[in-house]
């Protein structure tokens, strides 16, 4: 601890790994018994090995009303592979590094009966992995020269009074390939720097509300409505008007029933009530 109230983290990791792979296989007619087409066939073995530096760097600081501020920088690190799906050596995909940046406030609201966070963060990716289609039902990992993601989160949670608790978040996404020439089936190539990452939606948010109560002499019962929902997806980097899934919303229901002891309780729940 610092003075003033007033913290700081600093850490540092070091990974070294290898990977190899004995592959070989081919395409075959599927009679009885299955037949392998001439040429198709391949065997070989391959090997990659990477290594990375990770640091983490952290500061806080208290303020007034049990709230906090604080901001970090982390360099994250996610292994690379080896594509089960090749036929030759050689087309492995490098480690994915990205640098986070982050800063935001926790803090009570109300006499503490709310609790309010906000976080602003942005991350710096290079040598992204992305899933990419190469046949019907086929993926293999590549990597993207280069993508960033901004975004925005609100959480909070609160009492209301006479049972009831509610709460939820909304996230707001910029997640875009900056440098990337991506190949599609058939050998397509296209320059998608601006499209948006995989499975990044723009906005996606979740809101709660919750009742418990005391039943009977002493048993307890709890009631929760939960709602979910997200803007557009798209499942490849070429933002296509077929390959994606369109906004949705979700309400699911819970309910839950037992004693004060909380030795057992019977839980029934519903997904997806409005179909």
């Amino acid at each position: 601890d610092l003075p003033s109230r007033r913290s700081a983290t600093m850490g540092l990791r070091y990974t070294q790994e290898g990977k190899s792979i004995d592959n070989f296989g081919g395409r075959y007619v599927l009679d009885a018994p299955a037949t392998l087409i001439p040429g198709s066939s391949y065997s070989y073995s391959d090997s990659i090995e990477h290594s990375a530096w990770t640091p983490k760097f952290g500061a806080q600081i208290k303020l007034p009303r049990d709230a906090m501020a604080y901001v970090s920088a982390t360099r994250g690190f996610k292994s690379g592979g080896l594509n089960l799906s090749s036929t030759q050596p050689g087309r492995g995909f490098e480690p994915e590094v990205a640098w986070s940046y982050e800063g935001g406030v926790k803090g009570e609201l109300m006499n503490g009966r709310a609790r309010v966070n906000a976080a602003l963060f942005t991350m710096d990716y290079r040598n992204l992995q992305v899933q990419t289609p190469i046949g019907i039902g086929v993926f293999d990992i590549r990597n993207a020269a280069e993508a960033t993601i901004t975004g925005v989160e609100l959480e909070g949670a609160s009492r209301i009074g006479r049972g009831f608790q509610t709460g939820g978040h909304l996230t707001w996404l910029d997640a875009t390939y900056d440098q990337y020439v991506a190949v599609a089936l058939g050998g397509i190539v296209a320059d998608v720097a601006g499209h948006k990452l995989n499975n990044a939606p723009e906005w996606a948010g979740r809101l709660w509300i919750q009742w418990s109560g005391q039943v009977a002499t002493s048993d307890l019962l709890s009631v929760t409505l939960d709602a979910t929902a997200q803007s557009t997806v798209f499942y490849t980097p070429f933002n296509d008007d077929i390959q994606r899934q369109l906004p949705y919303a979700l309400v699911s229901a819970r309910a839950e029933y037992g004693p004060a002891h909380r030795r057992w309780s019977i839980n029934a729940y519903a997904r997806n009530v409005t179909n």
